[in-house]
């Protein structure tokens, strides 16, 4: 197998979230959906004109909270019912309506991070805390900054080997896969250019290449080398990116096992231990749109989320928000009791 066969992607379809932020997430995300969720009941409860429409759009942004873990199903159409009978909707109508704007928010969940405002679709309010200003929004991706990533991206790629032997690798006592390769760091700041300033921290030697798709689309690549620091490649995007340790299947995931985490090498050792195909997100915060995709994609297959430690000894919330997003298992590690070093992952 070639090196663009083994790093090849099955065809596919994404799952609809929300991909254009414009606000920080908050640092309680129940607390934020719970909010939300008033506020979606308050347009509910004052709606006067196509009432049928106002509250199947409505019900989608209540799913969306339900979708992403934040929000108890029952709860959610409970109150949505309750507030469609004081602006007069019939019974059966409105129950109908809200079913199904429940089911399809469930299918596009919605995380605190990727918030364009409101969840009801209003302007944000700007923030009343005297001397306080509303934070700014995160810059856009520069398209040209995209293109030049994918291209780099294809030279190292051709200029990369396989990844047996990787110092870091045998380092984190995980064994090589196809879909990882390496690169001496002097080849690779060749390739770079005049932009390999960032990469000055890394150590000399072979670099773990993590190739990041999103979609069905190769886009970029995280950097580790022997020592674990970690670069992105200046340009590309992550958002949604995930790197998986083998060829997607084909079909509905009947039968297949996802392990999902933040790096290679812990989904890497999961599956050592039990079979199955890894995809690592890079991040926590991007857990969830990993793993909405990938239920998206593969409806009967399942997930295991792979939480981190936070620094209370407990399991990182993100992953818990995207294990109950997409109804799969939560995984925390275990830790030898008489190891006296502090480890979280």
């Amino acid at each position: 197998m070639n090196v663009h066969q083994s790093l090849g992607e099955t065809q596919g379809h994404q799952s609809g979230f929300v991909q254009n932020p414009t606000q920080p997430p908050e640092s309680d995300p129940e607390r934020w959906a719970k909010v939300a969720f008033n506020e979606i009941i308050s347009e509910l409860s004052t709606t006067t004109t196509n009432k049928n429409v106002a509250a199947n759009r409505l019900s989608f942004k209540g799913g969306q909270l339900v979708g992403a873990g934040l929000l108890d199903c029952s709860e959610a159409e409970s109150r949505l019912m309750n507030a469609a009978r004081s602006i007069g909707l019939p019974e059966l109508e409105a129950r109908a309506t809200i079913k199904s704007g429940l089911n399809r928010g469930c299918q596009n969940p919605r995380f605190p991070e990727d918030r364009p405002g409101p969840v009801t679709g209003r302007q944000p309010r700007q923030n009343s805390t005297p001397g306080r200003p509303t934070p700014a929004p995160p810059p856009a991706e520069d398209p040209e900054a995209v293109e030049r990533s994918a291209e780099l991206t294809r030279l190292i790629l051709e200029a990369s080997t396989d990844a047996l032997g990787n110092p870091y690798l045998e380092r984190k006592r995980v064994d090589p896969v196809e879909t990882l390769r390496q690169i001496d760091l002097g080849a690779l700041r060749s390739i770079l250019g005049e932009n390999h300033g960032y990469t000055y921290y890394l150590q000399q030697g072979l670099i773990l290449l993590v190739p990041a798709w999103i979609g069905g689309r190769l886009s970029s690549f995280e950097m580790i080398d022997v020592t674990g620091k970690k670069f992105w490649l200046k340009g590309g995007p992550k958002r949604g990116a995930y790197w998986r340790s083998a060829l997607f299947p084909h079909g509905d995931g009947t039968g297949v096992t996802f392990h999902i985490g933040e790096g290679a090498s812990t989904v890497l050792t999961a599956t050592g231990a039990m079979g199955g195909i890894g995809v690592a997100g890079f991040s926590n915060n991007n857990l969830g749109r990993v793993s909405v995709y990938i239920r998206g994609r593969f409806p009967k297959a399942k997930i295991f989320v792979l939480a981190d430690l936070d620094a209370n000894g407990h399991p990182d919330r993100y992953a818990i928000q995207a294990a109950k997003s997409v109804h799969g298992w939560l995984v925390k590690p275990r830790f030898e009791e008489a190891s006296h070093e502090r480890k979280t992952e």
